[in-house]
């Protein structure tokens, strides 16, 4: 990464060569002019020349402040901080909790004052940071002219700091960034001033209550005062030289003042540190992230070119000890500040610690510049001063832009972006997460409704909303910001909570569905243009939401049977993990599990770690497996005797978003989850004798059309999980499973079966102690489909042997699902309702037929027959076109380096954008085909932007229809309408259009439906 903020620091400044040439040429004008100004006019004109350059460096600098002018999301959390003491509730977050989420007391406390004065708290906050800005200017400037050799003409740190981008960025924010570093450079002046010592102490003790790590500023300052004394107490012995009398006055405001607030805050919110401390890993060292923070502060601010030209400056004999003040402070203060910054890891707001440190070496390096160029004799090295600083100078003002608005790269964003605000009396911000804490105000707290809400950016929304906000980030919950942390990443978003834990920490709502996604909306309350997601369906909370006006809640009786109507078998599993938390405690829990239950038929799903309850088992050998599935396999559990994989299992990616803090509003996505694992070109091997259907055939259309009888194993699934630890090492033995069907009423009996071919590996059905039906595997790699006609089994009593008696090491079995097949809505149903002439055959229809029917089966073929095409996208057709780069050479087997791993994946490939990490862009071009009637089935998964990520179908040029992700790694099937354009010609594209974060999609399987008119 570091490499990478190298090149776009070099291709940024390539681009302004011409500007920067430009600026070189205005900085040695104004060096050229206020040598001439210094030669031609007296004192009193150059003061007033000076205080109009000055008073021109505010107007400057708030002009380009007021440019970028934003209140950040971050400054809301102290904003609310500062409403609840306005109100009598105490520097609490949530009335009642007292957790210390802010690291600004100094700054809450002023705006909580004002907000008890009446004032708009957010106003008073813009306004306080714009000023602050201004006296920041001011002050560089008074202190340059009280240091330097003669009066100054030109106010060059003034003017360069009012000019720089990082440091008008925060001219606004809302943030004690900007306070705080006037504060610090208010210091080096007041220490001119008569009681010197004492006023700069105050100044700084303040700067540390504004921030804790500020204390560094005030330790620097205290160690600067005792090397003043050692430089210019010459003649004397060293322990002489100390003033010590001027150090107690120094360090009484700190001790006074800071040790008693340090100690009472302590022993009230009842942690050393702030809550955010821990939160942000404030103890531990980030130094990788650390180090791209500071290396993007290099290319962007132009300190490549100025910090050189500041060393030099920096250099040379004391000359006074107010000029000496000035330059050791600047020598020690900026490394051992950086250092701590990028210890930290910096923050993921760019420049925003660096701040402080910049008048600070502004004043010091243009005192030291005029120095010596006042008392240096050889004219070489004036010229190599002033010809360094000129450089230093044009670069810092250059403006640099590394990272692209409303976007995050290498963990740090560019603020301004996300949070603009769009008015002032009142303040409105262009962000969603204004509008929608309005909006939840008004439904919920307005109403008497103070329901507790998850939410990952907590500022704005909890400012105006006025609801309990559980942050998922912990910078306001002790539990989550004390919570381990195994992986490092964005600065201050690292300790993302559970679902659990925020369940556990009292959320009833969250701004996320952090569940299974494709049971968004079975948790969903809907409120005007807004929808917030129930965490666990509380039954007293559902009840008191629904009563509300304008809000609708979930029904899960009603929902679950709208599902269970063509809801796939690997579907129904998923929505009885996703019902039996989600209502956890509601009394309608059993009787919606008992309707998930009839459809699924179970027999054994193996869902959970132990046996079934109509199991025997003897020996160890077969046990219950779960981790990351072998092909075929559906749910999260199935029965193995095979060994153990050394792969680490697959865990399933959650659908994060990258950019925290940013509302990216609704996805308008059109695929829904079957999470389907399965392949078809391989068929258990059934017993000829057995009345079995799953006979190995070779039936469908040509390679890419038709049913595809070239599906492969999942890249992205192998292996056989981990062993619940409850056997003997795994496939070091044999043993049989027995499970008790009892009375057969059903017709059918299906499961999927997979391992070592061989005579002592069996499945059988005994039926009256007799085998009726014996099947044995034909795969290792994956599980098939098989079908058991029970027809002539019916009304008997029955079991399900699943034997292992092969002791050859490495052989074993696999088994998964077995289950009766459902009343109604069983895949056959739906296959046999199908009517070709209205109806259309969906590649979810396509998808659940190879995973449970055998491969030959009457009714899977009847289905493949009304396909017309089927790209697999395990290989591009030919005909196909690829252009950009986000693709690669076209496919790929699985997922990319540092991409998250990809579920849903049918066959051995699928189309992925995501080479170069969503940096490129590209796209991919089907071959033409006439549009049928029916909806062209596709999966889809990927970014969530249908406009610049998509499936899309053109035709004459134009995306008619398209389909995107949901900003995760699930392939999920989705749809092209074409009803508008059947019979034309067009085209499916595959587009990558951004490179924004999630700016990636991926694809496969793409079924194109045989058109009713079609032979």
């Amino acid at each position: 990464m570091g490499h990478e903020i190298f090149l776009a620091s070099v291709s940024a400044i390539r681009e302004r060569l011409p500007l920067l040439v430009g600026l070189l040429a205005m900085v040695a004008g104004a060096f050229a002019a206020e040598k001439a100004l210094t030669r031609r006019l007296d004192e009193t004109r150059r003061r007033w020349v000076y205080r109009a350059a000055c008073l021109g460096a505010v107007v400057l600098g708030l002009w380009f402040g007021w440019k970028l002018v934003f209140l950040c999301d971050d400054a809301f959390i102290s904003f609310r901080y500062a409403q609840n003491l306005a109100e009598g509730h105490g520097l609490v977050w949530n009335r009642g909790e007292w957790v210390e989420g802010y690291t600004n007391f100094l700054w809450t406390a002023a705006l909580g004052g004002a907000g008890w004065l009446g004032l708009d708290i957010p106003t008073v906050a813009l306004f306080g940071c714009l000023i602050s800005f201004a006296l920041a200017l001011v002050t560089v400037a008074a202190t340059v002219r009280r240091l330097a050799p003669e009066p100054p003409a030109l106010p060059f740190a003034a003017l360069t700091l009012a000019a720089a981008q990082p440091f008008y960025t925060f001219a606004s924010s809302g943030l004690e960034t900007m306070p705080a570093a006037t504060l610090v450079i208010a210091a080096v002046w007041l220490s001119t001033r008569r009681r010197g010592p004492l006023l700069a102490g105050l100044s700084l003790t303040a700067a540390t209550l504004m921030r804790p790590d500020h204390a560094l500023f005030y330790g620097c300052f205290g160690v600067t005062l005792v090397i003043e004394d050692l430089i210019h107490g010459s003649g004397r012995p060293l322990w002489r030289r100390l003033d010590l009398r001027r150090y107690m006055t120094y360090a009484a405001p700190f001790l006074l003042i800071y040790v008693p607030y340090f100690l009472i805050r302590w022993r009230v919110y009842g942690d050393m540190f702030p809550n955010t401390y821990y939160a942000k890993l404030g103890s531990s060292a980030y130094w990788k992230q650390g180090f791209l923070y500071a290396g993007h502060f290099l290319g962007a601010s132009g300190a490549w070119a100025w910090l050189p030209a500041a060393a030099l400056a920096l250099l040379g004999k004391p000359r006074n000890r107010e000029e000496t003040r000035a330059r050791v402070f600047a020598l020690l203060v900026v490394p051992v500040f950086a250092r701590y910054v990028i210890k930290v890891g910096g923050d993921f707001m760019e420049y925003r610690f660096f701040v402080p440190l910049l008048p600070v070496l502004a004043v010091a390096v243009e005192v030291s510049l005029r120095w010596h160029l006042a008392l240096a004799t050889r004219a070489w090295w004036k010229r190599l001063t002033v010809g360094a600083m000129v450089a230093g100078v044009a670069a810092a003002l250059l403006p640099v832009r590394l990272i692209p608005g409303n976007t995050v790269r290498w963990g740090i964003a560019m603020e301004p972006s996300y949070y603009r605000v769009k008015g002032v009396f009142p303040i409105v911000l262009a962000s969603g997460f204004f509008g929608s804490g309005k909006r939840y105000r008004k439904f919920f707290a307005d109403q008497g409704a103070d329901v507790p809400v998850a939410a990952n950016g907590i500022g704005i929304l909890g400012y105006y909303s006025r609801l309990p906000i559980i942050d998922v980030f912990g910078l306001t919950n002790r539990n989550i910001a004390h919570k381990e942390v195994t992986k490092r990443g964005r600065a201050g978003h690292e300790k993302a909570a559970t679902p659990e834990e925020l369940i556990a920490e009292g959320a009833i709502l969250d701004v996320k569905h952090r569940a299974d996604p494709s049971f968004e909306s079975a948790a969903v309350v809907r409120f005007g243009s807004d929808k917030l997601y129930f965490t666990r369906l509380d039954p007293v909370w559902h009840e008191r939401l629904s009563k509300l006006p304008g809000v609708r809640v979930p029904q899960p009786e009603r929902d679950v049977e709208q599902y269970v109507k063509g809801m796939s078998r690997e579907r129904a599993l998923a929505a009885a993990r996703f019902y039996g938390k989600f209502l956890e405690g509601n009394p309608v829990r059993e009787k919606v599990l008992a309707r998930l239950a009839l459809r699924l038929g179970a027999v054994a799903d193996f869902e959970e770690e132990t046996l079934p309850a109509n199991a025997t088992r003897t020996g160890e050998a077969l046990r219950v497996v779960q981790g990351a599935r072998p092909p075929g396999a559906s749910g999260r559990g199935w029965l193995s005797s095979m060994p153990a994989p050394t792969a680490v299992p697959e865990k399933r990616p959650p659908a994060v978003e990258e950019r925290a803090d940013v509302d990216r509003g609704d996805d308008d996505n059109q695929g829904t989850d079957d999470g389907k694992d399965t392949d078809v070109d391989r068929n258990t091997d059934v017993d000829r004798n057995a009345d079995a259907k799953g006979a190995n055939a070779d039936k469908g259309a040509n390679a890419d059309k038709g049913a595809n009888a070239d599906k492969g194993a999942n890249a992205d699934k192998g292996g056989q999980g981990a062993d619940d630890g409850k056997g003997a090492e795994a496939g070091s033995g044999t043993g049989t499973l027995e499970l008790a069907l009892g009375t057969l009423k059903a017709a059918e009996l299906r499961f999927l079966l997979g391992g070592t071919t061989s005579d002592r590996i069996t499945v059988k059905l005994l039926v009256n102690g007799e085998v009726a039906h014996q099947v044995k595997p034909s795969s290792t790699e994956r599980l098939d489909p098989v079908s058991l006609d029970l027809s002539h089994e019916q009304g008997k009593e029955a079991v399900l042997r699943i034997e292992d008696a092969d002791p050859t090491p490495g052989a074993g079995v696999l088994v998964d699902a077995i289950y009766f097949p459902p009343p109604e809505w069983d895949v056959r149903d739906r296959i046999r309702d199908l009517d070709p002439a209205r109806t259309p055959a969906t590649g979810e229809l396509l998808h659940e037929a190879e995973a449970t029917l055998p491969l030959g089966d009457p009714d899977r073929e009847a289905l493949e027959a009304l396909i017309a095409t089927r790209w697999s996208l395990d290989t591009l057709p030919e005909g196909s076109t690829v252009t950009g780069k986000a693709f690669g050479p076209g496919t790929v087997k699985g997922k990319l380096p540092t991409q998250m791993p990809i579920v849903g994946m049918e066959g051995t490939g699928f189309v992925n954008s995501f080479h170069g990490k969503d940096a490129f862009t590209g796209r991919i071009v089907l071959p033409e085909i006439e549009i049928p009637s029916f909806p062209i089935s596709v999966l889809v998964g990927g970014g969530s932007d249908c406009l610049k990520t998509f499936v899309g179908l053109e035709v004459d040029g134009k995306i008619v229809s398209r389909a995107c992700g949901k900003s995760d790694e699930e392939l999920r099937p989705a749809s092209l309408k074409t009803e508008k354009m059947a019979g034309r010609r067009g085209r499916i594209v595959i587009v990558d259009d951004t490179d924004e974060p999630w700016g990636h999609i991926i694809a496969d399987d793409v079924v194109i439906p045989r058109n009713p008119a079609a032979p």
